[in-house]
């Protein structure tokens, strides 16, 4: 047992705040969202639009109208100062680029800056709020690691000198590749031509980013990026399945589970191992997972 990723969904419900920082560049008709929206879920959700599936409730934020058309630096900083950080959030998620799950929009193209992305983690941390940021491509993926940011998520084209940085800044990497697998096959919550052939274009450069990581010595932690509806189909197991076929062995695997994950989410001194004192959160199978 152990933690899972709140960020990217899986299914732990620790009954902390949430907020997400969500740009969105595709014009959509929800009004809910301009260019920053901000969501606050106070006991852990099935809300797609965070990617936390493991929460019960949310509701948006009160002040959420003063946000629409929020584009500088400076209105980031309000925001974050006078709205966001006054909810007591324990985890802030930000887009670093587009989603990979809809058609209309690319996952490489980068959403915030740098800058942006900095002004995010500086304020964040004057209460120790993590950031928590999606990327899928390499200029999103390094803004956010060079802003210094706790977690990429997805990271599908992260190059070699991100990866590196991210070893050596510390920065944990959450791949979601069984999500990657919805994309490409039928069925599932991404039962959508267009978006097969993305996944199946994905797949493989993310595998191989997950290897790559795992050389270079990158804390790789795991999420399923589902809101565990009917459709879903991605699990916390099958990823662990995705990270070993990249080369991680079982029991690296299984660590990035539990244990890391839960020093990514600061829950490792209540849960992710078996230890004294933990919560009693555990799985017993037939046979050793470590074989």
């Amino acid at each position: 047992g152990g933690a899972g990723n709140l960020t990217e969904t899986v299914g732990l419900n620790t009954g902390v705040g949430f907020l997400a920082l969500t740009a969105n560049t595709t014009g959509s008709s929800n009004a809910a969202f301009g260019r920053l929206s901000l969501w606050q879920n106070t006991t852990g959700s099935n809300n797609s639009a965070l990617g936390s599936g493991s929460l019960q409730s949310n509701t948006t934020v009160a002040l959420n109208h003063r946000l629409l058309g929020a584009t500088s630096g400076r209105e980031l900083a309000e925001v974050m100062g006078a709205v966001g950080l006054a909810q007591n959030f324990s985890a802030i998620k930000a887009l670093a680029t587009e989603r990979a799950g809809t058609p209309d929009t690319d996952p490489r193209k980068q959403v915030y800056s740098q800058e942006e992305l900095r002004i995010l983690v500086t304020e964040a941390a004057t209460r120790d709020v993590p950031v928590m940021v999606h990327a899928h491509g390499a200029e999103g993926a390094d803004a956010a690691v060079r802003a210094g940011v706790r977690s990429i998520e997805h990271g599908t084209y992260l190059t070699d000198e991100t990866l590196q940085l991210m070893a050596k800044q510390g920065t944990y990497f959450d791949p979601t590749a069984d999500i990657v697998n919805d994309l490409a096959e039928a069925g599932g919550e991404y039962d959508n031509a267009g978006l097969k052939r993305r996944g199946e274009m994905m797949r493989p450069i993310l595998r191989a980013a997950i290897a790559r990581a795992q050389k270079f010595g990158v804390k790789i932690v795991t999420g399923s990026d589902t809101s565990y509806g009917p459709n879903s189909v991605a699990r916390i197991s099958r990823e662990c399945g995705e990270l070993v076929a990249a080369g991680l062995t079982p029991l690296q695997a299984l660590q990035a589970a539990t244990i890391v994950n839960a020093e990514m989410l600061k829950l490792d001194k209540k849960t992710g191992a078996l230890d004294a004192g933990l919560e009693a959160d555990m799985l017993v199978v037939d046979g050793n997972p470590l074989d």
